[in-house]
């Protein structure tokens, strides 16, 4: 009995420690400043060649992202930066018999590219862009 409660509130710490602690943190980034319609083209090839045509994902091991709202794409790709979801390494859809890694395409990502990535997989539609 004396060791039980030294035990839970070790237990308690530890499970606190490995919490996420980006409380108010997001992608880095400028969401003032517009993704080139030419990036994101390139953005939305890449993520289509494991999530399918549209994010009409028809892999088991990779999820539909058509339709979801965008603030849950954002939140998810959150979730990937700061290494909060599994990232398992998955074969890419390109036919090229290469793998992926989520958290590996989300590292190269800044805040404006998942807000327009989370528009376009929830509207279909490109939005307006400079170029």
């Amino acid at each position: 009995m004396n060791l039980l409660l030294p035990t839970m509130i070790c237990a308690a710490g530890m499970l606190a420690a490995a919490a996420p602690a980006r409380a108010g943190q997001s992608l880095p980034g400028d969401e003032g400043v517009p993704v080139s319609g030419k990036e994101l083209q390139r953005l939305v090839r890449l993520c289509e060649s494991c999530h399918g045509p549209g994010g009409a994902s028809s892999r088991d091991d990779v999820p539909a992202i058509a339709g979801k709202s965008a603030a849950d794409i954002l939140s998810a790709l959150e979730q990937f930066y700061y290494f909060e979801r599994h990232c398992p390494d998955v074969p890419s859809g390109d036919g090229a018999g290469g793998r992926m890694s989520m958290c590996d395409i989300v590292n190269g990502l800044v805040r404006q590219d998942a807000m327009a990535l989370g528009h376009y997989f929830e509207t279909g539609k490109f939005p307006q862009t400079s170029d």
